[in-house]
């Protein structure tokens, strides 16, 4: 994703983001994204507050409430997290 202007949620939604990597990474949005000003700089990272950690192999590498900041362009998909 090249485009942060792509990336339009509100603030506190919970939404998974894929990364190249292959690492999943679930979390509220910490900025609403959708009130940038459209004269600002682009903002090369998206910030989540996790609400599951990341683990890899069985080793933590995010805990619960870490905010992480993800470069868009490292970001393969992200779309809104739904519990049925």
């Amino acid at each position: 994703m090249t485009n942060s202007r792509q990336l339009v949620f509100p603030q506190g939604a919970t939404v998974s983001v894929l990364t190249s990597t292959g690492i999943v990474f679930v979390g509220q949005v910490i900025r609403d994204t959708a009130q940038r000003n459209h004269e600002e700089p682009l903002d090369p990272f998206f910030a989540i507050q996790l609400t599951t950690a990341v683990t890899i192999d069985s080793t933590v590498y995010y805990t619960v409430g870490e905010i992480v900041a993800l470069n868009i362009n490292s970001i393969e998909a992200i779309g809104p997290v739904s519990i049925v």
